[in-house]
């Protein structure tokens, strides 16, 4: 069916007919009940008498041949008669038989009903299997067709951003403004694969010998590879709000992003020996090029073994910070403390759990790397104006276990060792940034991870590089085209009914007491709401601004990526104690995700997600279903397990009484159990009776969505309740409730298809649960659900115990 075709109407047991009667000519007609008329002439004879009638009474003087206007009086009215009864049951006929709603027709609401109709599978019992009934007939699709490991709305919503702004960009012209011709020479020389696979492997080699040196401390050498490629290893290095004073930047310290999974290291995985041969396939490449760097050549057979080794340490001291609370990783230290704290794990030779290491540890630690965090500080504001870093300047450390323990790993690591791994590091990350047969070692081995069996082509990689690197540059002219101030202004409307709903329920509360209520009101009438892009981004004057600095050429590709990286690193530092950016808080208005941020207390709505098939669908049923119960889910992330320790300011302060947060853990912990609950019966051969939900793991997540389906649900029905009558129905659909499509519209926003190997790794990694789970676990627990779907006390989607928080 052509995109834009309307829906055939699809035949089935739980479909209805509908019979239209076509007017019957009235010719037809004349065969049957005619009345005849038959007249006779009569002759007498010629010799007889006039034939006279016999005299009559009066009162039997035909009506018939004296009064013939009486005759018409009395025939209409018999036919007045019979046209009034004729009239009324034929009205009463069809007062039964025409339905008592309307029926949307419009090009959205046609649109939506072709998706509805093609994506369920009405064969199922939406009581039973709420999931299959929404998706059923969109999985089997997409299984059939997809080469991806994974493959949702937001997928297909990407796609529709990138292919747009592919478009954009391939007319940008030399006339156009700065930040335009900037994102016009990056694009023409990240196309150029002529250009690209001339220059080789030489522009990765030359990085490497500017980055990687004998003789250079570790704090310099770290400070230096930040600078200018934009990249953290070994730890985190970031500006962001501080906790406390939300208003001002400050610098935090983390926990680095390894290249890698720690699931790889088991001994059950099959990824850790293909990481291992990408590595020496890497360094087998760069063996046959000239200028390839001593610390390669002198590891390039056994190299591998030194960095897995490396980067397993890094890993297993590493925490789970997803369930850790806000408060703990709140750690103010001076640079002289941090030093101090440091020195003395490793001088101790104890963990973080001040437990003794082997003597090796203590004696070997002068063969390791030493490392100081005020000289790594000092070299990366190097030539900063008006930023002057000493041993009292602040940081922020996120998990002060992680710094004792790195302590101990460089403490028995050489500098050969850790040069090696910081080269690998590089290499990593830049690797698919060079020629192709290069690159493709990249891909194969990310293919494998996620599952998928093919690449994204190159253009569509070189637009994933502008939007994460320059994204207010490449989205300009796309906000001006294709996001109207309307859109803005009814994303905006939803966001105040979605926080009236919220807070009527906040209003309804029984386990939360009156100050806690009077603080969480609070907090959501300050919440901020950024919906599509910043503001200031329409103004050309603004964004030159924005973009002063940032000069590339049309010459070198792998040039303008160090360009723009350092450029951006550069605009971050210089940002520290100063107040912090209100104007939005993500990164791309393209960006088809939403986002809660604790610290500005504010939701994003990037311009990405407003489109299809969350938003703009022809009914409000439809949208409050899908971007409404979004929405709702970042207002609730106000006020989930990490929400909470923000007040409306996003500080980091306790202002939850004790009987009220004892009551939050207590129904919490019934969420924990119901997800800890859902397992994977496909991924039982892969993953044995581990094939289960994480419910501690996901546990923000999953509150996050069954609140925002129940303040969405409740914010529809403000917005029909202000329209004063029922929205309209879909076309083939008639049968569903405006209700029920809002239900069937959030499951279907949540058709999602992934291959074991993705949904196995979602269970490992991710904080948020399987789509499939994301439908099942906020329906269930819904009673409202229950209702609109007629769902029986016996069915599945309608359990006795059912956990509510928001």
């Amino acid at each position: 069916m052509h995109f834009l075709e309307p829906p055939r109407v699809v035949r089935s047991s739980s479909q209805e007919e509908f019979v239209v009667e076509e007017e019957v000519d009235p010719s037809s007609r004349r065969n049957s009940n005619i009345s005849h008329s038959i007249e006779f002439a009569v002759t007498p004879p010629p010799d007889s008498k006039p034939w006279k009638y016999p005299p009559r009474k009066n009162s039997e003087i035909s009506l018939v041949m004296d009064h013939p206007a009486k005759l018409c009086a009395l025939g209409l009215f018999i036919l007045c008669v019979i046209l009034g009864i004729a009239c009324t049951v034929l009205t009463v006929f069809y007062m039964d038989t025409i339905p008592p709603y309307e029926v949307c027709r419009t090009r959205e609401c046609t649109r939506s009903a072709t998706l509805f109709l093609q994506h369920m599978d009405d064969t199922v019992d939406p009581c039973d299997d709420f999931p299959r009934f929404a998706c059923g007939n969109w999985i089997t699709d997409t299984a059939t067709v997809t080469s991806l490991g994974s493959y949702d709305h937001t997928t297909i919503m990407r796609d529709r951003i990138i292919g747009r702004l592919r478009h954009l960009v391939e007319n940008l012209t030399n006339y156009d403004i700065e930040p335009l011709r900037q994102v016009k020479f990056i694009y023409d020389t990240c196309t150029d694969t002529t250009a690209i696979e001339e220059a080789g492997l030489t522009p990765l080699n030359d990085l490497l010998e500017r980055l990687i040196k004998p003789g250079v401390s570790l704090a310099k050498t770290l400070a230096r590879i930040k600078r200018e490629t934009g990249q953290s290893y070994v730890f985190s290095f970031s500006l962001s709000s501080d906790y406390r004073n939300t208003a001002m930047n400050a610098i935090f310290i983390d926990q680095p992003e390894l290249p890698v999974d720690s699931s790889i290291f088991s001994d059950d995985s099959d990824t850790g020996p293909a990481y291992r041969k990408l590595m020496n396939k890497a360094f087998e490449y760069l063996m046959k090029t000239p200028g390839v760097h001593p610390i390669i050549s002198r590891n390039s057979k056994n190299g591998s073994v030194a960095i897995m080794n490396l980067e397993q340490q890094f890993a297993n001291t590493m925490s789970d910070l997803s369930t850790t609370s806000k408060a703990a990783m709140f750690n103010l230290f001076s640079l002289r403390e941090l030093n101090r704290i440091y020195e003395s794990a490793m001088n101790n030779g104890q963990d973080s759990r001040g437990r003794l290491q082997k003597p090796a540890a203590k004696v070997e630690k002068f063969r390791g790397v030493a490392f100081n965090w005020t000289e790594y500080v000092k070299e990366l504001y190097d030539g900063i104006p008006g930023v002057s870093i000493n041993d009292n300047t602040h940081v922020i450390v996120n998990d002060i276990a992680y710094v004792k323990n790195l302590s101990l790993i460089l403490a028995n690591t050489t500098k050969e060792e850790i040069d090696l791994y910081l080269a690998w590091e590089i290499i990593y990350s830049f690797g698919k940034e060079v020629s192709r047969d290069f690159r493709g070692l990249f891909y194969d081995f990310t293919q494998l991870l996620d599952g998928s069996e093919t690449s994204p082509s190159r253009k569509t990689e070189c637009i994933n590089l502008m939007d994460n690197n320059i994204a207010f540059a490449l989205t300009y002219r796309y906000i001006l085209k294709y996001v109207p101030d309307e859109i803005i202004e009814e994303a905006n409307e939803m966001v105040q009914n979605l926080l009236r709903a919220f807070k009527d329920i906040l209003n309804s509360l029984d386990w939360m007491d009156s100050f806690t209520k009077y603080r969480a009101r609070l907090k959501a009438d300050k919440m901020r709401a950024f919906m599509g892009y910043p503001k200031w981004l329409k103004n050309e004057t603004a964004l030159i601004y924005y973009y002063s600095g940032l000069y590339m050429s049309n010459f070198s590709f792998f040039g303008n990526i160090l360009v723009m990286k350092n450029w951006l690193t550069a605009k971050e530092l210089k940002t520290v104690n100063l107040p912090v950016d209100t104007t939005w808080s993500s990164d791309s208005p393209a960006e088809a995700d939403a986002f809660y941020d604790d610290e500005l207390n504010a939701i994003t709505f990037p311009s990405g997600f407003l489109q299809e098939p969350f938003f703009g669908m022809g009914l409000r049923s439809i949208d409050y279903g899908a971007l409404g119960a979004v929405i709702g889910h970042e207002i609730t992330h106000g006020f989930d397990t990490r929400g909470r320790y923000s007040d409306e300011n996003g500080r980091l302060q306790s202002w939850w009484s004790i009987p009220t947060l004892m009551q939050f853990v207590r129904k919490a912990q019934c969420f924990v159990n119901q997800y800890n609950n859902y397992r994977i019966p496909e991924l039982e051969d892969l993953m044995g009776d581990k094939n289960h939900l994480n419910g501690k793991k996901t546990l923000a997540e999953n509150i996050a969505d069954n609140g925002g389906v129940r303040e969405a649900l409740a914010a529809y029905r403000y917005y029909v309740e202000s329209k004063g009558e029922p929205e309209p129905r879909l076309p083939g659909l008639e049968k569903y409730s405006p209700e029920q499509l809002f239900f069937l519209s959030f499951a279907q926003s949540w058709c999602s298809y992934n291959n074991p190997s993705s949904l196995m790794d979602s269970i490992l990694t991710n904080e948020h649960s399987p789509a499939r789970f994301r439908i099942i676990g906020p329906l269930t627990n819904s009673v409202e659900f229950s209702k609109v779907w007629q769902c029986n006390a016996s069915s599945f989607m309608n359990p006795p115990n059912k956990c509510v928080l928001w």
